[in-house]
């Protein structure tokens, strides 16, 4: 299902690459203070309200990252967005380039050198899209301890380099951002993020246009390149409680009076597509989780998939799915409903009596 399998693709994995190296180096020495150019605004809220005037942009980053022996990778991401829910993103890493296409619709992941892509729907009514900017903005918020460092000259331009330092148990970190002012809105240029004293990655960026208008054929697939498009399974979108779940399902959605031992009722997702969508409800406890999905479903008997074994118990057919003999699934129909309850077999005793909680049948998942 879609927490086993869902492709986050080469935008996310680009993001968490910059915020898990977003930390610094260990200074030997103290540089005087520099009088900030922002008065009596701090500078993340100079950069937030330059970034919240962004309602349209295109740009490329390059991240350039350094690993043991001096080695070095780099990745360019190249971005087109358009406030508040159109985003693309052209990664290019090692000779391949991923294209991850953001729409109100559904989220598509190119893959130009299969020609393939991979399509999921997500709810209209879901959160905007951020921009690479806003959650490195978010990012710096949380921090909060932003000072400026020094001012200079970047590419020709007038830069005031600000910086952040973490003492985390002992270990120092740094991340310093170069700010210049590109059509009259302050922006980073470059970044650097260092660890006691050692360079971690260098990011630049390369501002096309700011505020101006881009071709919207960009956020979609072009028919003449004969892409096979492939349907996954939908963006999840997190509701209070079943109520509001069943505003988008249309059914009565169950929440079993039985709760596993030592979990608690985690979080209650939606699921596309919205022709049929399901309703996921997670159970956590420590690093373990048991999920539990329901929908409605036209069939009258439960179709047998590939890897999956029959139980029948006391007239009911259950299908019985194990991976690697450490997590299972186990689908059965009941009253024009599928349900799915799956997880580690660290966990058995707790799937069995789950089960048995809303099928009222007990079943072995050996």
């Amino acid at each position: 299902m879609w927490y086993r399998r869902f492709k986050y693709g080469t935008l996310m994995l680009s993001f968490l690459l910059i915020v898990m190296l977003s930390k610094g180096i260990k200074q030997e020495f103290e540089p005087q203070a520099v009088m900030s150019s922002y008065g009596n605004d701090s500078i993340v809220d100079v950069l937030s309200h330059s970034i919240k005037q962004v309602y349209s942009i295109e740009y490329k980053q390059t991240v350039k990252t350094m690993a043991l022996g001096n080695k070095t990778s780099s990745m360019e991401m190249h971005y087109y967005y358009i406030r508040p829910y159109y985003l693309r993103c052209e990664t290019s890493y090692s000779g391949s380039t991923n294209i991850d296409i953001y729409t109100p619709e559904g989220v598509y992941e190119y893959l130009p050198q299969s020609k393939s892509a991979y399509y999921r729907e997500k709810w209209k009514d879901d959160a905007p899209i951020y921009f690479q900017l806003e959650e490195k903005l978010q990012d710096m918020e949380v921090s909060g301890k932003y000072q400026t460092f020094k001012k200079d000259e970047f590419r020709g331009q007038p830069v005031e380099i600000i910086r952040c330092i973490d003492d985390d148990n002992g270990e120092i970190y740094e991340h310093r951002m170069w700010l210049a002012e590109i059509n009259g809105l302050r922006l980073p240029l470059k970044e650097e993020f260092l660890a006691d004293g050692e360079m971690n990655s260098i990011c630049e960026y390369e501002y096309i246009t700011v505020n101006k208008n881009i071709d919207m054929s960009l956020f979609a697939l072009k028919d003449n390149e004969n892409i096979k498009i492939y349907n996954m399974e939908g963006i999840p979108k997190l509701v209070s409680d079943e109520k509001e779940a069943e505003k988008y399902v249309k059914f009565n959605v169950l929440i079993p009076k039985t709760i596993p031992k030592d979990f608690s009722l985690s979080d209650i997702y939606i699921i596309p597509p919205a022709k049929a969508p399901s309703v996921l409800i997670s159970y956590i406890k420590d690093d373990d989780t048991i999920n539990f999905i329901q929908k409605k479903t036209q069939d009258k008997e439960l179709a047998i998939q590939e890897g999956e074994n029959v139980q029948m118990a006391e007239g009911q057919k259950f299908a019985v799915k194990k991976y690697t003999e450490a997590y299972a699934e186990i689908r059965w129909i009941k009253n024009g409903i599928e349900y799915e309850v799956s997880g580690s077999f660290e966990v058995e005793a707790e799937i069995i009596k789950l089960i048995q909680s809303i099928s009222g049948i007990w079943i072995s998942i050996k």
